[in-house]
């Protein structure tokens, strides 16, 4: 099984990214797989959310992650793409698209060179979408990632998930305010 990361590009004839407003169905047999974080300094600490949904846009999994600390917004971003990437490797699935609502990130994603911290996380996440079939990363607008944002969009739903895996419950809550 030959492994393949790709980076989606800006339009040649713009050299902008095309995006789009409202959250997109991936490829026909593709993933598609929105991050987002949420920062709580009064309590010290950064929650980590992901949400996985197949190429007709139904929900197949939710994860959210507690990190004790506050650390820079983008550090935060890459290392939430890197924890996602590598719960989704020991899942077994591939062939899944990555989006960010992070610029930065998604530029960071185009380099080959790095020379600081972020630069060697942003190497981490590169190291594990290289283990996992077919990984494509793009940038979205924060307004088309609205299912990963209400996962961790506040701090409270950091410590509902901390422990691994969304209550079916809030799990369902999130699909049904997709929809």
């Amino acid at each position: 099984m030959s492994k393949a990361m790709q980076i989606g590009r800006p339009h040649p004839s713009t050299h902008s990214i095309l995006v789009d407003d409202v959250w997109k169905k991936p490829n026909g047999g593709r993933l598609k797989l929105n991050t987002n974080e949420s920062l709580d300094e009064v309590n010290n600490v950064t929650g980590l959310g992901w949400v996985l949904r197949d190429d007709e846009g139904r929900f197949l999994a939710c994860k959210g992650m507690c990190v004790t600390g506050c650390y820079g917004v983008k550090e935060v971003e890459a290392v939430c793409i890197r924890e996602a990437l590598s719960w989704l490797k020991g899942t077994g699935m591939g062939d899944v698209d990555v989006e960010t609502d992070s610029q930065l990130v998604y530029f960071a994603l185009c380099q080959n060179f790095f020379n600081s911290a972020f630069g060697f996380i942003i190497y981490d996440v590169k190291e594990v979408a290289s283990m996992i079939n077919d990984v494509h990363f793009y940038f979205a607008k924060q307004s088309a990632n609205r299912a990963a944002i209400l996962l961790l969009g506040r701090p409270f739903l950091c410590q509902v998930a901390g422990s691994g895996l969304m209550p079916l419950l809030l799990s369902l809550l999130i699909v049904f305010l997709m929809i």
